[in-house]
């Protein structure tokens, strides 16, 4: 142990990667020693991931539903994170703008 923290080694011969989560050194192991990978089914689709969990959030990006909308201006997201980041103070959206308009006339 280091400080406070578990070391897990990777014990594949000639591999030195170190994780402090075991669940960084299982995907690790599964992925590039056992060759344990997660391709999205979706037709025309090729991408692969290294956790389950990954490959089941991106399916979801195949569904033409978004449900999170943002109060502001309106745009729809598929993933609330995506809402939430857009949201954000780094990714200030613009209010909808509205092209609402009055006349105003002037009579003599």
């Amino acid at each position: 142990m280091e400080g406070n923290k578990q070391i897990y080694s990777c014990p594949h011969p000639n591999c030195h990667k170190t994780y402090t989560k075991h669940y960084g050194y299982k995907v690790h192991y599964e992925t590039i020693h056992l060759g344990q990978t997660y391709k999205c089914s979706h037709p025309g689709c090729n991408l692969i991931y290294s956790r389950k969990y990954d490959m089941l959030r991106h399916m979801k990006s195949h569904k033409d539903t978004k449900q999170f909308s943002c109060q502001e201006c309106g745009k729809k997201f598929g993933r609330k994170e995506h809402l939430q980041k857009h949201a954000s103070k780094l990714y200030k959206c613009q209010p909808k703008r509205s092209y609402k308009f009055s006349l105003m006339y002037i009579m003599d």
